[in-house]
């Protein structure tokens, strides 16, 4: 019943959902940095914001936009669903884990990109708020790609609200760095716990149809979309990067604030992309070529 309804919304309705969750999702994440840089010094603000710099770019280069074959293939072959999300949850623990053995075999790459040892101490519970975020992420795609966006909507705004409280508890609790990121590590493994709940009352027993010719398929369609964005969050990135082996933490922190804008392209692109890509898929394996 729930999938039917979904069905029989159109791709406004859908779209509307998504854009409401994101924007307030959004005013949520606004509200964070007003409480940090009161309960934190500017340094420690600017070492939380090089941290969760390095976090957000690694969960969107190492993924390589594989999770979003599942905007393509999941309206298209039911018949393959479980094998579906079972390839895109493999491949995400696997880049996930490398991000992990990266920062405890090589923490001194921190070092590296930031010109400070400051980070170097935290670079365990960064490689794993890196596999939690690119793990739990999926939650988002998995329902959108389901064709369920009231349910995404619902995931989006529990989420962005239940990180947003951890992070402020810790914040004011306790006014350390360390302690900022295993707030978010708590939150990573909640969402985790509810995408593996969401997967199992979905797609039934998904973890026991492992079927590499749909992973082949996949990898083909996904890889050079993946690729492609690659440079785009290079680009978007790379400033931050600079600043910070430059100037300090310090410094960039007042940049951080400083480089603040309203991503309203953003949030219209993430809600419009993936339900016109779904609907569009499932049109055309129904050869409905005109709607």
């Amino acid at each position: 019943m729930n999938n039917e309804l979904t069905k029989s919304s159109s791709l406004t309705a859908r779209t509307s959902w998504l854009i409401f969750a994101k924007t307030l999702a959004f005013a949520f994440g606004f509200a964070l940095p007003l409480l940090l840089v009161r309960r934190l010094n500017q340094t420690d603000f600017g070492l939380y914001k090089q941290a969760f710099l390095v976090v957000g770019t690694a969960s969107g280069i190492l993924p390589l936009g594989f999770a979003t074959s599942a905007f393509y293939f999941l309206p298209r072959e039911r018949e393959k669903r479980g094998a579906i999300v079972l390839n895109i949850v493999l491949f995400n623990a696997v880049v996930g884990g490398l991000g992990v053995l990266i920062l405890l075999l090589a923490p001194q790459s921190l070092r590296v990109i930031f010109n400070s040892d400051a980070l170097v101490p935290y670079a365990p519970v960064i490689g794993l708020l890196i596999l939690l975020g690119i793990l739990s992420y999926f939650l988002e795609i998995a329902a959108i790609a389901n064709q369920e966006a009231r349910l995404a909507t619902i995931f989006i705004i529990v989420a962005q609200f239940v990180k947003i409280t951890l992070l402020i508890a810790a914040a004011i609790v306790f006014a350390s760095l360390g302690m900022l990121l295993w707030a978010a590590i708590v939150h990573g493994i909640v969402q985790t716990a509810v995408l593996i709940f969401y997967l199992r009352s979905r797609f039934g027993g998904f973890w026991r149809e492992f079927d590499p010719s749909v992973m082949r398929r996949q990898l083909s369609y996904g890889l050079p979309l993946g690729f492609a964005g690659l440079l785009y969050i290079v680009l978007t990135d790379l400033h931050n990067y600079f600043v910070s082996y430059r100037f300090g933490p310090s410094a960039f922190a007042v940049y951080a604030i400083g480089c603040f804008s309203f991503p309203l392209v953003g949030i219209i692109g993430e809600s419009v992309g993936p339900v016109v890509i779904a609907r569009v898929s499932e049109l055309q394996k129904q050869g409905k070529q005109r709607e």
